[in-house]
């Protein structure tokens, strides 16, 4: 080896020794993600918490197999739906809630001295309460009667007709609402402020509330597609 070639190879292999090593960021799933040091990479994050999200306010579609979505078909088999299944009615539609990531992905800055990590809850900013839910359903066509979660819950695990889920397709979803129903509302639904992530988002601010003509619509989406009775 010439004496040029071993002085590059002594100067490479004291760059490569005396190099700091890389910090490699791993985002791992679960509770650890919240245990990153994103200021110590000097990187901004932010974190999307989608919670209900319902069908397209444009097109009407939404998936047949979501829980609501069964309770629907559910109340027009058993002419039925419970009174307080649920405390509020935040649900956001799959447009909205994918365009409002887009805004605030894009377009809103994180403030100078700010926090590393932001997080925007995605979710309906106009709620609505359970029964107001209701009477928009009764008002998009589905005849039912509202009763307790007591009576709704015996009624569909004791019947047996309702018990066929071939017929009312909300019946494999049994346990998912027995253990749903025996526990408190007030424990397992906790509200959650969106003023700030409507302010980073034009399409979370204008989002409409789930009344009865976004209901409507879902209802002849389902109608057209034959998973609701004409």
């Amino acid at each position: 080896m010439s004496h040029e070639h071993q002085s590059l190879l002594e100067a490479f292999q004291h760059l490569v020794s005396t190099r700091p090593k890389e910090k490699v960021l791993m985002v791992p799933n679960g509770a650890e993600y919240e245990e990153i040091n994103y200021q110590e990479f000097d990187i901004i994050i932010n974190k999307y918490a989608n919670y209900w999200i319902c069908g397209d306010s444009v097109s009407g579609v939404w998936n047949t197999q979501e829980h609501i979505s069964l309770m629907i078909k559910g109340a027009q088999i058993m002419k039925i739906m419970p009174n307080a299944y649920s405390l509020n009615v935040d649900w956001i539609p799959v447009d909205v809630a994918s365009q409002s990531i887009v805004d605030i992905s894009l377009s809103a800055p994180f403030v100078n001295g700010g926090d590393y990590v932001r997080v925007n809850h995605i979710l309906n900013p106009k709620h609505v309460t359970w029964n107001e839910f209701l009477k928009s359903l009764q008002q998009s066509g589905i005849d039912f009667k509202i009763v307790s979660n007591k009576e709704w819950l015996n009624t569909l695990l004791n019947t047996p007709e309702y018990q066929n889920v071939d017929k009312n397709p909300v019946a494999a979803l049994s346990g998912f609402f027995e253990k749903a129903m025996s526990e408190s509302l007030e424990k397992h639904e906790p509200l959650f402020e969106t003023q700030k992530s409507s302010s980073r988002s034009l399409a979370l601010s204008n989002c409409q509330k789930i009344d009865a003509k976004l209901i409507k619509l879902y209802v002849n989406h389902w109608k057209n597609i034959s998973f609701l009775d004409s």
